[in-house]
């Protein structure tokens, strides 16, 4: 089956009212000219701009930076980088990014009692903002059960061979029924595994990555559109729900270790083909600490180099550790999980706690790829 191809054409310069623009010059030149020198991080960001200024809802901001990702994806595995059994650049969607349903939790915390049988959440708040919450429901989920979805999304955008694509019939905001793309990883199971950086993965590791599928089926994602508040300041209840699981389909064949797991194409749809955060796998295999693997989530989100500078506990909250440790123990966490991203070249040396309580993160230059320019016309004579 052929792929599919998008369409959609990202906000940008061309879009800008004199006003705008006028408001850009002054303020933000850098992204302008970025933006207008064909840089794609450039391009993203003042596509999301655009959206914040004209006050759009997050799924038409999804829509005006709508642009196919992985066009943004795969201009950055063009660029070089590290291969091999890994599969380098991918996008993950950056709505899960700044705080996130993903908890930092060691193998052993998991091994027996409360831990072994999950604990359950409800309406966990992912993010909130004026057009309403984003929450999440379902067992908790670890930054192994994150290594294994990073590993399908990262499958389906650069091992193509194992890629297919569907479509289903869903209905869209005005009651107009229109075709959602569906992807999905059919193909063994070691690719995928390679990726989360399992060389020889044993029938247990492979047992424990399809059980981490199981739990994302039960996981659902919840879009609660603002309602408005009372003249009395109350908030009133959400005028629309919509709710995702983030898997949708999870077919496993041990004997002949085949695989076939399917996003569900709603939240693919209103979540991962709309703006993304750049991540590289190879580094991610390479972190073995769950609080270094959310930190480095967190750092990738970012536009800017400088990431974070503030309290260490908010950080802590940012990263779901949890609270009621020693606060020299949350320090000392924090600590190892900077240094980590140090020794990989995602963060400067001048990370790090710049006094007792307060931390910097200062994202290094090569942590993103390099933004493709275009070619130089040559001068008119």
């Amino acid at each position: 089956m052929a792929e599919e191809q998008s369409n959609d054409v990202l906000l940008g310069v061309q879009d800008l009212t004199d006003e705008e623009r006028q408001e850009l010059e002054n303020q933000i030149p850098s992204m302008l000219a970025g933006a207008e020198a064909g840089k794609l991080i450039a391009q993203r960001a003042l596509a999301a701009w655009i959206a914040n200024r004209r006050g759009l809802s997050i799924e038409e901001e999804a829509m005006a930076a709508g642009k196919e990702m992985r066009d943004l994806v795969q201009a950055a595995q063009a660029q070089g980088g590290e291969q091999g059994s890994l599969a380098g650049w991918f996008g993950f969607p950056t709505v899960l990014t700044r705080t996130s349903p993903f908890f930092p939790k060691n193998r052993k915390d998991l091994a027996t009692g409360e831990g072994r049988d999950r604990a359950f959440l409800r309406n966990y708040v992912i993010t909130a903002a004026g057009w309403g919450e984003l929450l999440y429901s379902g067992p908790l989920l670890t930054t192994y059960d994150e290594d294994a979805l990073w590993a399908v999304l990262a499958a389906l955008d650069t091992l193509t061979k194992y890629r297919r694509t569907t479509t289903v019939e869903g209905i869209d905001e005005g009651g107009v029924a229109v075709q959602v793309p569906t992807f999905s990883y059919s193909g063994p199971v070691g690719p995928l595994m390679g990726l989360m950086g399992y060389k020889n993965p044993s029938s247990a590791d492979r047992r424990r990555f399809v059980d981490s599928l199981e739990l994302m089926l039960s996981g659902v994602i919840k879009m609660a559109h603002s309602g408005g508040k009372t003249k009395a300041g109350k908030k009133k209840a959400p005028k629309r729900e919509q709710m995702n699981n983030i898997l949708s389909n999870v077919d496993w064949t041990p004997g002949a270790r085949h695989l076939e797991v399917t996003v569900n194409p709603f939240f693919y749809a209103r979540y991962y083909s709309a703006q993304v955060s750049i991540m590289d796998m190879a580094v991610r295999s390479r972190l073995k600490s769950p609080i270094a693997k959310a930190l480095y989530r967190f750092v990738q989100s970012h536009r800017t180099g400088k990431c974070f500078e503030g309290h260490f506990l908010t950080l802590c909250d940012v990263l779901n550790l949890e609270r009621d440790q020693p606060l020299k123990e949350l320090r000392r966490l924090l600590k190892t999980a900077i240094s980590a991203l140090v020794r990989q070249g995602v963060l400067t040396k001048k990370s790090g706690f710049v006094s007792q309580d307060y931390v910097l993160l200062d994202r290094a230059d090569g942590a993103l790829p390099a933004p493709k320019t275009p070619p130089k016309l040559p001068k008119k004579k």
